[in-house]
């Protein structure tokens, strides 16, 4: 792809952009707010979901096209519409949360199906700036990380994989006897079955002796040619089916070749654009500070001389009014209305009669009354940025010709204006200093002139102080105090490593959002209908929701600092009004082996992120004492502040928000409860995060319904603003997430009847428990020996048996705490009880519901206890048959074929049926086109005759023959008035008709000489007016000129004295510079003669306690190890410059190779083109050649034989031949 393509999607989602925000948005457009405001509860919802997705549209076009622009200049403009379109979608989807009752997953099928759209739309992309655009700075952070790990002998920094498990020598050899004894029955089963093959063969061997061997080698023929005939129908039929397959969309095409893979070229271009991208950046940043240095050398004195003018001019009126000279810089201080400060006034006069506590009472009743009316909307922070980037858009990039800008460098007229405002900040700083100096001499010189410097000057200095304590009184006021720092003293690359050391800091898992494999839930629509009736049948979100969710909750707003300055999740509805919500806590919920773990190392990756771990079985026996929980918390939250971005995770969250002590001594789990809140969200001054921060608090939870007291609940559900629950996978979800496991582990392409099946067996188990067992089977020993044992669905079926299930009780215990978070389904309990009894076996409705729910129970763990003895007996190893399930297997298998024979025999006698109407139509066919063929016939030989055609007379031969000759009789009717014949061109009347011709020809030409001077005489005369007009503008012009040449004379004459005064202003400048450089060379060349510590005089390092002592203040030089140290650091910058010089010069010549390539290329095709632009003029040149001569025959052909019409001798032999 080219930079246009680029260019022309960024055009694209621009245009779009404005569309939205002229006709749709209610934030942007009035008549769209009255329009949405006129809509039904339904409708409105429909319509900021259709605003969503276009939303989510531009996001893609505009992310893509800001990933590759290598324009430096664009790709920031692109970045601000980037930014104004992220913080829109996440304002929309909390109106789509706030519209589907605060359920944070909602469904968009019908609106899909209405735009025409596929769910994929839906998929919220993951910026790829986030993490490039900072790919310096990470790497940097992980190999100091690995430093800091590698020398804190961190023998687990990932956390997953728990220590070895001590065991007694009975146990292992309790287990090394099972494997022995599974591995001789596995040799001796294998020994018998060839025992019994070789003695199958034999018996066939002797049958054939004892039969003959007289059709033996036909035989012998026959059963091979059986054999692959066989063999080979099966291939081709087993390639016809994947064919046929792949055309009909049931599987996916083969992968291309990589010699011509198109996604491996388009990888490989888009790397090489990130490279020229980098270049572009570099060399965009070195212009900015050349051009800084020429704006300043070439604008700056413009500035400056224009600056001090205003400033001069503002002082000497100042003066001439005030009669004293102002202060600099002046006070910048806002002068309220008249209006708003009697408010102000009657205002604080009304609240000093006030009662807080009445007050306090009377702003609870007011904030209980506003419950109803909802929390006030947020400001168009974004819709403002949109605005501002497309109108910047429209002014710079939209008419750009860029034609002549091939290699996408940057602009440098563009770079002027970016850095004149900061030059002229610059020159302002410069000019006020200027002015300050100034206005200070000329005010001592009026105190001197007046008399009064003494007393003045030390009154001045006294109304000074006072005057700025009050105003730094009344400025800042009282502000808001930040929380104690325990640890001010300590340095933050102190705190960093310490946190690692303590494994407090952890090193974040390569994972993305992508491995958290899902389908779209495509009837989440349709089960929200029935959910309207049932609250507690709300449907679970799909993966595709979560991962949409976890991007727009936690990603995109940790990874600009644009977005997060004003996300809405930076405040939190309650009541009437917002609240901030400092670290944004989300809390990521669902059983164990969900994800939740992982999803909080691909935000982490995904970001860049810090990844601080505050689980308590991570923080325990860690930072003891009293004041240790808010020391270590206190650190936490400062590291990751000061290092953005940070993730703090949370893990086992329920049990720190858990009120008690802990059973059985040890640090409770909740004793950094305190100082989080007293941190985030303190009652009295300021919190140390603050809601701009990049800084995202993560919790999991695996049972949250532990917090059973309604202090605790109430606590642990406020804290996030966020709750976001993560179901089992469904059935779709699990065909895809086996598939992309398999495909992962080294299978080419999975059978989809085992994925199915691995689905259907896997129902009741977690995505963990499926990677885990994909993880254990498939090994990459396994994957080599592949070929050698071909992979089995039961291989994986008896590592998922070990697996431990997720009980439908605790999955219905999880499902109820979360709908009790959303305000449905009342007590956890009774829905536990209601989701428990849907699987229950049916019993008598005459039982009650805790019989059932206890006999469900009891089924279920006996159930449960006969596998896990199954697994466990030794015994079941040395049988490994089970006869019931095999009869059951074979019964299975039996009713399968007959299904699949009964199947077959009915698609036979469909396919007889259609072979049948097949036939039938083509010879219908074959009758209609024989049919069409006579017709066609008869229609040529009637209507198509040769004497019908049009050029019939022109071609006839027998034209000739059926001509009549010039004269026939004297009775011809084409002979004329005599009775002789009349020759052509004879005219009786030919002096009549001259003599009128020559009378109308005088009179003409009579008209046209008057014409003539009628046209010459209206010329003259406006030449004369044309003359005197310009003799007037001549007059006119030479007295302009005359008067500015005078002006340019005084003009000239003015700038000619300002530039001698300011060369001797210069010279006068330059000498007194001069001086002072002379004075201070000597000064400096006399403290290099004198000074002892430049000589390095080592008496004067000396000490005067002891001769052999030295002062270490006093010594000046360096050991043989620091010179060396300096040398081989030199050496190594020496090194890393020419390895750079060296990288500089071969991507110089990769470019100039590309470049050569693709001018050859170039000259290449044009040849090409100019060669068949030769032979398309050759081959015109020779029809039109071969026409000539055509038409020259033609011609030539009509003259000498259709139209000879000479006269001969023998045509006048004929005259005077006869007498009347």
């Amino acid at each position: 792809m080219s930079s246009a393509t680029f260019d022309l999607q960024w055009k694209e989602g621009m245009v779009e952009l404005i569309d939205q925000l002229e006709l749709c948005d209610p934030q942007s457009s009035a008549a769209a707010r009255s329009r949405i405001e006129s809509l039904d509860a339904t409708e409105q919802f429909q319509h900021f979901a259709t605003l969503y997705i276009r939303y989510l549209q531009i996001f893609r076009r505009l992310e893509e096209s800001y990933d590759q622009t290598v324009h430096p200049q664009k790709r920031r403009d692109v970045r601000k519409s980037l930014d104004g379109v992220i913080g829109r979608l996440l304002e929309l989807r909390e109106v789509l949360v706030e519209k589907n009752g605060g359920v944070p997953f909602f469904n968009l099928d019908e609106v899909l199906v209405d735009l025409k759209l596929g769910p994929e739309v839906l998929e919220v992309p993951v910026p790829k700036y986030i993490v490039e655009d900072q790919g310096r700075t990470l790497a940097e952070r992980e190999r100091l990380l690995d430093a800091l790990l590698k020398r804190h002998a961190s023998r687990d920094e990932q956390g997953e994989e728990d220590p070895a498990v001590q065991m007694d020598i009975d146990e292992a050899l309790k287990i090394i006897q099972a494997n022995e004894r599974g591995r001789q029955g596995q040799q001796r089963a294998e020994g018998v079955k060839a025992a019994r093959e070789r003695e199958a063969w034999e018996e066939r061997r002797r049958a054939a002796e004892e039969e003959g061997d007289e059709d033996g080698p036909e035989a012998a023929a026959t059963s091979l040619q059986a054999a692959w005939r066989g063999s080979a129908s099966r291939r081709a039929t087993a390639l016809m089916r994947d064919e046929e397959l792949v055309f009909i969309g049931m599987a996916p095409p083969p992968p291309f070749p990589k010699e011509g893979d198109p996604r491996l070229r388009e990888r490989q271009t888009k790397a090489r654009r990130k490279q020229m991208q980098m270049q572009h950046e570099a060399e965009y940043r070195d212009a900015l500070v050349a051009q800084d240095a020429v704006v300043y050398e070439t604008e700056g004195p413009d500035m400056k001389e224009e600056m001090m003018d205003q400033l001069r001019d503002w002082y000497i009126r100042y003066r001439e009014r005030e009669g004293k000279f102002p202060d600099f810089p002046p006070e910048e201080v806002e002068k309220p209305m008249p209006g708003d400060a009697a408010e102000g006034a009657e205002e604080k006069g009304a609240d000093a009669k006030k009662d807080p506590k009445k007050d306090g009472k009377k702003d609870g009743k007011k904030g209980a009354e506003d419950d109803g009316e909802g929390p006030p909307p947020l400001p168009p922070h974004f819709i403002n940025t949109m605005k501002d980037s497309y109108q910047e858009w429209s002014d710079k990039w939209q008419h750009r010709d860029e034609r002549l800008n091939f290699a996408q460098r940057h602009d440098v007229e563009l770079v002027r204006q970016s850095v004149r405002p900061d030059v002229e900040l610059r020159v302002r700083a410069e000019v006020n200093e200027l002015i300050g100096r100034e206005l200070q001499n000329l005010q001592e010189e009026f105190e001197r002139a007046q008399g009064k410097k003494g007393k003045k000057g030390k009154g001045g200095k006294k109304g000074k102080g006072k005057k700025g304590k009050g105003k730094g009184k009344g400025k800042g006021g009282k502000g808001k105090k930040m929380p104690k720092d325990p640890t001010a003293s300590l340095s933050l690359e102190y705190l960093y490593e310490q946190l690692v050391g303590d494994g407090i800091l952890k090193k974040v898992d390569p994972v993305s959002l992508e491995d958290f494999v899902g389908s779209y839930g495509l009837l989440g629509q349709a089960m929200d209908k029935l959910a309207e009736a049932d609250p507690t049948r709300l449907p679970n979100p799909s993966f595709a929701q979560i991962r949409s969710a976890v991007t727009e909750y936690c990603i995109l707003p940790l990874g600009s600092d644009a977005v997060k300055r004003h996300c809405p999740l930076n405040t939190a509805p309650k009541g009437s009004k917002r609240v901030e919500k400092n670290g944004t806590p989300v809390l990521l919920c669902g059983v164990p082996g969900s994800g939740k773990r992982m999803l909080a190392h691909a935000v982490a990756s995904s970001c860049g992120a810090n990844l601080f771990d505050l689980t308590p079985s991570n923080t325990e026996g860690k930072y003891p004492g009293k004041k240790g929980p808010g020391d270590l918390v206190h650190t936490v939250l400062k590291v990751a502040k000061a290092l953005p971005p940070s993730v703090v995770l949370i893990g086992e969250a329920e049990s720190v928000w858990v009120s008690g002590k802990k059973k059985g001594g040890g640090d409770p789990p909740n004793r950094i409860l305190k100082a989080l809140t007293s941190l985030l969200a303190p009652k009295k001054g300021a919190a140390l995060l603050e809601p701009s921060d990049r800084v995202l608090i993560l919790g999991t939870s695996s049972q949250p319904y532990a917090c059973e007291k309604a202090k605790d609940y109430n606590a642990f559900r406020d804290f996030f603003c966020k709750i976001l629950y993560l179901p089992l996978p469904d059935y779709a979800a699990r065909c895809k997430l086996w598939t992309h496991l398999l495909e992962r582990a080294g299978l080419d392409r999975p059978c989809l009847d085992d994925v199915q099946a691995l689905a259907r067996v896997s129902d009741a188990f977690s995505a963990g428990a499926i990677a885990e067992v994909v993880r254990r089977t498939i090994t990459p020993r396994r994957v080599e020996r592949l070929a050698a044992k071909p992979f089995s669905v039961h291989d994986l079926v008896s590592q998922l048996a070990q697996q431990e299930p997720v009980y439908r009780e605790d999955d219905a215990a999880m499902r109820g705490w979360y709908h009790k978070t959303l305000g449905i389904g009342g007590d956890v309990s009774r829905v536990i009880m209601r989701l428990s009894l849907v699987s229950c076996v049916v019993m008598s409705k005459h039982e009650g519901m805790d019989a059932k729910l206890s006999l469900s129970l009891e089924a279920r763990r006996q159930r449960e206890a006969e596998r896990l003895a199954r697994i466990k007996d030794p015994q079941a190893y040395k049988r490994a048959v089970d006869p019931a399930e095999l009869a059951r297997q074979v019964a299975e298998k039996q009713q399968i074929r007959q299904t699949e024979a009964d199947f077959a025999a009915t698609a036979d006698a469909e396919r007889i049926a259609v072979d049948n109407q097949l036939v039938q139509l083509e010879e219908e066919r074959r009758r209609a086109e024989r049919k069409h063929l006579a017709e066609l016939d008869t229609y040529r030989s009637t209507l198509q005759g040769r004497a019908t055609s049009r050029d019939h007379d022109l071609s006839d031969p027998t034209a000739l023959r059926r001509e009549q000759p010039g004269r026939v009789s004297d009775d011809d009717e084409r002979l004329g008035a005599s009775s002789m014949q009349k020759f052509h061109g004879e005219d009786l009347a030919i002096s009549h008709r001259v003599k009128g011709q020559q009378e109308e020809l005088r009179s003409w030409f009579g008209e046209a000489v008057r014409e003539k001077e009628a046209a010459q005489a209206e010329a003259a005369q406006s030449d004369a007016d044309f003359s005197s007009s310009m003799l007037q503008i001549d007059g006119l012009k030479s007295s302009l000129e005359a008067s500015a040449q005078a002006k340019r004379r005084e003009a000239y004459s003015a700038v000619a004295e300002y530039n001698l005064a300011q060369a001797r202003a210069k010279k006068e400048r330059e000498r007194a510079a001069q001086a002072a450089e002379v004075r201070d060379n000597l000064a400096e060349i006399e403290n290099n003669l004198s000074s002892t510590l430049l000589n390095e005089d080592p008496s004067v390092s000396r000490s005067y306690i002891s001769p052999n002592r030295v002062r270490p203040d006093h010594f000046k030089g360096f050991s043989a190890d620091e010179h060396q140290a300096i040398l081989q650091q030199q050496a190594e910058q020496a090194t890393e410059r020419q390895e750079a010089e060296a990288e500089e010069r071969a991507w110089s010549s990769q470019v100039a190779e590309e470049i050569e390539h693709m001018r050859q290329v170039r000259c290449s095709t044009e040849a090409q083109l100019e060669a068949k632009r030769a032979e398309m003029r050759r081959v015109f040149a020779e029809e039109n050649r071969q026409l000539a001569e055509t038409q020259k025959s033609n011609q030539s052909f009509l003259d000498s034989v259709v139209y000879p019409n000479q006269v001969s001798e023998h045509f006048f032999s004929f005259f005077n031949t006869t007498s009347r």
